[in-house]
């Protein structure tokens, strides 16, 4: 008969293993998880509204409601960066490296995280991504998307852009021989002070003109806080004659006040994206969740990672 001991020591080794010794490598067949969140002006608690104001989030509560989706990638809005936007080529924020210290502890993996400049000042509500380098890979760096300025541009001109802050898109792939993809955090123009569908309506032309100049692929997934209050939005309409479909058609609230503002648009024609699903993960208490985290909900998209066909 076994030594009950050993048996228990076995027991308690098996626990202990660390998390990223379960995590598996993405798979043909097997889904792609993207958790897109705007945290509520995090890195600037005094920046907050109504119970929140003043409130800083914990890096190990953001980790815990993450946990729920189980995210290789993480898509960003409204996030403070340490640095010079305009010096630093790449923003890292310290909450978000504090929340993925958290997050691998509690899943696993290595986490890796940029944050998207804008033209001038320092960050205070910048888009980023962060993702799971277990998981996917990161091809090439990233880019801002931007429309083609013309063969009379002059020598480092910079793009206009349609809203206060410039899209960016990164690619990612998989795997060798697997499914890659382009993702775009958004975060369009808001209308709590003024009626801006218009402008958002053009930050998303900027998106659709611009993903032909800057990237080759037509795997993109356009995501995060459109503060779209409807599917019927100029903003959607452009996107969906650019090929693109809402995900978020139906209306899901995804803001504490009870507005669809967080969308997720996939390519209609790609077969990767035929069944994805998208999801809200709202709180079971939504004030208390106000007060510490964000006035928005996360949102999940989830794809099926296949051969690459493109």
């Amino acid at each position: 008969m076994p030594n009950s001991r050993l048996i228990l020591v076995a027991i308690a080794l098996l626990l202990s293993a660390p998390a990223w010794a379960q995590v598996q490598p993405i798979r043909a067949k097997s889904p792609v998880r993207i958790v897109s969140w705007n945290i509520e002006w995090l890195g600037t608690p005094d920046s907050r509204r109504h119970q929140g104001k003043g409130v800083a989030q914990k890096p190990a509560a953001l980790a815990n409601v993450l946990l729920r989706a189980k995210p290789d990638i993480i898509v960003l809005q409204e996030v403070r960066a340490d640095g010079s936007i305009d010096e630093d080529p790449d923003l890292e924020s310290p909450q978000i490296a504090a929340m993925l210290d958290a997050l691998e502890q509690r899943m696993g993996g290595t986490w890796d995280h940029v944050m998207f400049p804008v033209h001038s000042g320092s960050g205070a509500q910048l888009t980023g991504l962060a993702w799971n380098t277990d998981r996917v890979r990161t091809v090439g760096r990233w880019r801002q998307i931007h429309r083609d300025l013309g063969p009379d541009a002059p020598e480092g001109a910079r793009p206009r852009t349609a809203g206060p802050r410039p899209p960016h898109g990164m690619k990612f792939t998989c795997g060798d021989g697997l499914t890659d993809f382009v993702v775009v955090p958004i975060h369009w123009k808001s209308s709590w002070n003024g009626d801006f569908r218009e402008q958002r309506a053009r930050e998303a032309a900027e998106i659709t003109a611009g993903l032909r100049v800057c990237f080759d692929d037509p795997d993109v997934i356009v995501i995060g806080d459109a503060n779209c209050s409807s599917a019927d939005e100029p903003a959607i309409k452009t996107m969906a004659e650019a090929g693109f479909v809402d995900l978020n058609r139906r209306d899901a609230p995804t803001h504490v006040g009870g507005r669809p503002l967080d969308r997720a648009f996939v390519p209609a024609d790609q077969p990767e994206f035929q069944r994805a699903r998208f999801k809200v993960l709202p709180p079971r208490h939504r004030e208390a969740f106000k007060r510490d985290l964000s006035d928005h909900y996360p949102i999940v998209l989830t794809f099926q990672a296949d051969e690459d066909d493109d």
